[in-house]
């Protein structure tokens, strides 16, 4: 999580290197509704899931909110980047896409190839970002339809 910290506070400008990398992976993710800070937590993620609430408690953060959950939960509400349909999107694509890189290597030493740890993590990654996207488009739907 220091990296991550030090990656979102340097250098010391309104772009720093994690805003450049998430701004890069944005557009991958933006049909889900994902802001670039949405991208960067499930990267994070990939190492392992819990790093994305960590990722988010820092990107979402300011210089005010301590890492409390309950002030980090206003935060994330108040910010405005998690409509409905976003966070329900956000949670269907992390909860499906690859699981963390111990167990893609488990697979790989257990199956003795590469080829199927490869195919697990895009099939995985695939399988979460269209049923996300699924979500996503039902969700903004039914949202539109009860306005």
């Amino acid at each position: 999580m220091m990296a991550i910290w030090l990656l979102s506070n340097f250098p010391r400008q309104d772009d720093t290197y994690l805003a450049r990398f998430g701004k890069s992976v944005q557009p991958v993710l933006s049909p889900l509704g994902f802001d670039w800070k949405m991208s960067v937590c499930l990267t994070t993620g990939l190492a392992a899931k819990e790093f994305i609430v960590g990722t988010m408690a820092i990107l979402y953060n300011d210089e005010e909110i301590k890492s409390d959950n309950q002030q980090t939960g206003m935060r994330l509400k108040n910010s405005g980047a998690f409509t409905i349909p976003v966070t329900l999107s956000f949670l269907v694509f992390s909860l499906l896409y690859m699981p963390c890189i111990a167990t893609i290597y488990t697979i790989k030493r257990e199956s003795g190839s590469w080829r199927w740890a490869l195919f697990s993590m895009a099939y995985s990654i695939a399988l979460a970002w269209l049923m996300a996207f699924v979500v996503y488009n039902i969700a903004i739907e039914i949202q539109f339809f009860f306005l």
